[in-house]
């Protein structure tokens, strides 16, 4: 017998955070993630009573929740009709 640990394939690289590790690996804070987690974007691992994510579903989630930048909305030019848009 080895003693090598119990490996399930595809899993070796598996690395699992807690909440409050993630929080602080991307600047969020916990309830931040749990929001996320209720919201659907974020998929977390159950252990016991404990939440934890894993590095790549951090990643997958930070990709999906981007922001798209937007033009400058007031002070950009008159709107297309002529009128001001910000009062």
């Amino acid at each position: 017998m080895t003693d090598r640990p119990y490996t399930v394939a595809g899993l070796a690289e598996l690395r699992l955070m807690s909440l409050s590790e993630a929080a602080g690996a991307i600047g969020v804070s916990v309830g931040d993630l749990r929001t996320a987690m209720r919201h659907d974007q974020l998929t977390p691992v159950r252990i016991g009573r404990k939440f934890f994510v894993t590095e790549s579903d951090l990643r997958s989630m930070i990709t999906r929740c981007r922001a798209t930048p937007k033009g400058q909305d007031c002070g950009s030019g008159p709107a297309p009709d002529g009128r001001r848009r910000c009062r």
